[in-house]
């Protein structure tokens, strides 16, 4: 006879209308085990009622994986958004003897299928992986790149100022009317520099209410007519900016400068606002954007049996397992081990998703069989010198995902080429709009109506509390909302972790004061629309017309009072390069130089100390993982490739051909050499290496970097390191991989290719792995520590990834970026990087302020700022030394820096 297929008392049926979830159905299925055997349905919660079948995702990679994360599966955006949707016909009340499964599945987009003695709900469509997993949903990532540059307000000086400096007299009259200058009246070259502030989409602000259908939030927005493009204008005025004057939370004060930017207490007035398109074409909708990283609308691949490495039709498989009380996948796993004596471990991804069967018993290899078909998956075997364990996984060969910095680095190189010419030319600009005193024609805009105290401190030129306001002499209702602000900054900085680097935590002060600024705000002017959007805005001081015309900086001279003063440059390669190095750096008061020193370029090193000895310091830096000989054992990846034959690799080739100039040189030198596994390192060796360089005249000491290989360490420590984790990572070991299945039923090997789970939920098996190799690295730290203690040689120094970069001195302790400095860290130097000023212009606080100029000059500037805060006394660090960080340019180039940054002695 039949029987109702009862659910477990875990599947509570949903609160949303009925029968739209399998949830809600299963309790009324009707299924006769004595007729057809058991029946197994898994995961009735990924199972809702569909017009069209999609594709079912039960291992849920991409965004889908985060969502799956937090507990709910990536949500319908759709769904969300108010879309309508197909009306589903309701299955209504149930049969009297209940629905029968094979008849009804198809509604969720499933299937029944026949394994062996046992059935099984499976979908109908899986995801299509056939083809590399594109991380970004195969949306064009120049675009998005373009867009979120221009919407972050990160081009507007350096292409606005060159706009503004390119407009004649009348031109700027015109455009600092109430009307605009319509840009029909630029010319070519003017139209060319408008055109990167004319973005593909702009949301604009409507006087009165808009005469345009509105667009879903998943709809492309509507594009503008070229007869009303054909009357656009361009605006200009200057909007008052009042903020918090908030305290200096990180080196540089970048982290204030940034919340000042976002916590203006002056919002536009708007009325109704529409995101319109200036041209068709694909665009680049931050919801569609979701949609697509998270698969979403997958049309997928019928449902198959996969390959799988474990043999269903051995005699140990024919052992019954029980179904009685079976709640979860993993559950259910545990039973079919226990019974057949097999290591069989369910992936976690799948563990945890609800079981419900009808039957006392079924066979092990049916089971097994049956979990495949429900959940898309396969059993991997993996095994090491001593066992195999087998994983109830998504595939038996790991299909590794695109490398998303394959996607992004040549977009990313061709932007920031662009920006360093936008900036050359912005500087130029910059001068010509001092001198012409452009800002004074400039009228008042946002924030005129707050009266001429106010704008009389925002104009006042930028110097010192020139622009600063005391908190009382606001209007009520603006002082409420400054200290609003306020508040907000600092519960942000409350919630910060202690011991990020970088983050001073010092309990704020109550706000006594606010800055006053001004802006200078470029509007696209739609008249016939009767609608304005703001094209760019940049800080209206820069240009101030009292302010001196940019100069490059002149050489600095460094101070005395610096006890060590530091300069890391490359080997020299023969005695006259060690010559001309030092007689330099002599001339400009330096005490020591600091040299990395492959193996191959010990010889160079001793030329270096015999021609410095009585005059300089020399410190090689040395990487204890570097292999000392050809038969090492090099750490690899889990394709099997140590670090320098992935640089041989096609893959490689394609991604290093397109790294941005300005970040080459140090990736030139974070891959310079294999890594030894943390196990097979020679303590010893290394030990003996450094006694025998120490005696070579002239070499006064050692410095180690290098410490742990990428993919050994989180991404908050590890130094230089951290940077290769999107392109190589070491750590591969076989028995490791069998431990890390049993213990988090997940295969270490599949953290090889990229997926944003690493990224955004660092509970996951990322991070579980990251402390199992975290331990492998401590285990060879502290043998290191240990033969260097014994040796009795010197302390040695170590490059911190804190940030900004220091060297500190060597406690025996691997330097995470988020450690303190302590006393023992001393001798304690702060690092001013070349390269990072190029690339990472905010770790050094202003140093966009001299991004005009070429790289040698930018370098000069930011060293001439970070001396007057080393000579603070109220400075919140005490530093004992300085390092200018020139490591990464070949060697001509960094003595040439070095010549143009620090003046000779007088």
């Amino acid at each position: 006879m039949g029987i109702l297929l009862q659910a477990p008392p875990a599947i509570a049926a949903p609160q949303a209308s009925a029968n739209n979830s399998l949830v809600s159905v299963v309790p009324n299925l009707y299924w006769s085990v004595a007729a057809r055997g058991p029946l197994l349905i898994v995961g009735a919660e990924k199972y809702k009622q569909v017009a069209t079948p999609t594709a079912l995702d039960f291992f849920g990679g991409g965004m889908g994986g985060l969502f799956g994360g937090m507990g709910g599966g990536m949500p319908d955006f759709a769904e969300l958004m108010g879309q309508k949707k197909p009306q589903m016909t309701p299955l209504g009340t149930p049969p009297r003897e209940g629905w029968n499964p094979t008849a009804i599945a198809a509604r969720f987009g499933a299937q029944v299928v026949r394994v062996g003695g046992v059935s099984v709900l499976a979908p109908l469509l899986l995801p299509d992986k056939s083809k590399s997993e594109s991380p970004f949903g195969g949306l064009d990532i120049a675009d998005m790149i373009q867009e979120g540059m221009a919407m972050g307000g990160m081009m507007g000086g350096s292409r606005l100022l060159p706009l503004l400096a390119s407009l004649t007299p009348n031109q700027l009259q015109q455009a600092s009317s109430s009307s605009g200058l319509p840009l029909s009246n630029l010319d070519n070259q003017q139209k060319t520099l408008l055109q990167p502030l004319m973005r593909r989409t702009m949301p604009f602000r409507f006087e009165r209410k808009p005469n345009i259908p509105q667009a879903g939030p998943l709809d492309p927005a509507p594009v503008i007519p070229q007869s009303d493009q054909n009357q656009f204008r361009l605006r200009l005025t200057r909007a008052l900016n009042i903020v918090p004057n908030f305290p200096e939370i990180g080196a540089g004060g970048q982290g204030a400068r940034m919340s000042m930017r976002i916590a203006s207490g002056m919002e536009e007035q708007v009325g109704e606002v529409r995101s319109l398109a200036l041209k068709g074409g694909k665009q680049t909708n931050p919801l569609a954007m979701l949609m697509a990283m998270g698969g979403q609308n997958q049309k997928g691949v019928p449902a198959r049996k996969k390959p799988t490495e474990l043999n269903t039709d051995t005699g140990t498989m024919n052992a019954s397992v029980s179904l009685t009380g079976v709640t979860t996948v993993e559950e259910l796993v545990t039973r079919i081990a226990t019974a057949t004596k097999v290591p069989l471990f369910a992936d976690q991804r799948i563990g945890k998703l609800k079981v419900s069967a009808r039957g006392t018993t079924a066979r092990a290899g049916d089971l097994v069989q049956a979990l495949c078909w429900a959940v898309g998956g396969a059993v991997r075997r993996i095994s090491d010198d001593r066992e195999s364990v087998y994983l109830l996984t998504e595939e038996v060969v790991i299909k590794k995902a695109e490398n998303p910095m394959t996607a992004m680095m040549g977009p990313i190189s061709g932007m920031m080429q662009d920006q360093k010419s936008a900036e050359r030319k912005a500087m130029d600009a910059k001068a010509r709009l001092i001198r012409q005193k452009v800002l004074s024609g400039i009228p008042r805009g946002r924030g005129s109506e707050l009266g001429a105290r106010l704008w009389q401190i925002a104009e006042a030129k930028p110097a010192g509390d020139n622009n600063m306001l005391a908190l009382g002499e606001l209007p009520p209702e603006l002082r409420s909302k400054m200290e609003d602000r306020y508040k907000m900054f600092a519960g942000a900085i409350a919630s910060i972790p202690d011991g990020v680097s970088g983050v001073n935590k010092s309990d704020p002060q109550p706000l006594s004061q606010v800055r006053c600024s001004q802006d200078l705000v470029a509007e696209l002017v739609a008249p016939s629309l009767g609608a304005v959007a703001t094209l760019a805005s940049s800080d209206a001081n820069e240009i101030h017309p009292d302010l001196p015309v940019p100069t490059p900086p002149a050489s600095v001279a460094l101070p005395e009072s610096i006890k060590q003063r530091v300069a890391a440059v490359p080997l020299p390669a023969d005695e006259a390069a060690a010559k001309k190095l030092v007689d330099s750096a002599v001339a400009r008061g330096l005490t020591e130089l600091r040299v990395v020193v492959p193996v191959r370029d010990e010889a160079a090193l001793a030329t270096l100390g015999t021609v410095a000895k009585g005059k300089i310091a020399v410190v090689a830096v040395l990487a204890p993982l570097e292999p000392l000989t050809p038969e090492a054992p090099r750490d690899k990846s889990w394709t099997g490739q140590s670090l320098t034959e992935w640089l041989a690799s096609p893959e490689s080739q394609k991604l290093m051909s397109s790294i941005p100039p300005q970040l080459a040189p140090t990736m030139t030198r974070m891959i310079g050499a294999d890594y030894l596994t943390p196990e097979g390192a020679d303590v010893a060796g290394f030990v003996a290496r450094v006694k025998r360089l120490l005696a070579l005249p002239g070499v006064t000491g050692y410095a180690l970097e290098r410490l742990a290989a990428p993919g050994y360490r989180s991404i908050q420590g590890g130094g230089m390191s951290d940077g290769m984790m999107f392109f190589w990572q070491g750590g591969a070991n076989s028995r490791e991989r069998v431990a890390f299945t049993k213990d988090q039923k997940s295969d270490a090997a599949e953290l090889e290719g990229f997926n944003f789970m690493d990224m955004l939920n660092p509970a996951g098996p990322r991070g579980a792995w990251t402390k199992r190799t975290t331990a492998r690295s401590e285990a060879f730290i502290k043998r290191l520590d240990t033969a260097l203690t014994q040796s009795k040689l010197p302390a040695a120094s170590v490059l911190s990834g804190s940030q900004p970069p220091r060297w500190d001195k060597w406690t025996g302790k691997f330097p995470t970026s988020g450690g303190s400095l302590t006393a023992g860290a001393r001798p304690a130097l702060t690092v001013i990087s070349y390269t990072q000023i190029l690339a990472q212009p905010g770790a050094f606080g202003e140093a966009s302020e001299f991004a005009g100029f070429d790289e040698p000059e930018q370098f000069t500037g930011v060293l001439r700022n970070e001396l007057k805060k080393l000579a603070d006394p109220e400075a919140p660090i005490r530093w004992d030394g300085l390092v200018l960080d020139l490591a990464d340019q070949n060697f001509d180039t960094a003595l040439a820096i070095l010549e143009r940054a620090v003046a000779v002695k007088s």
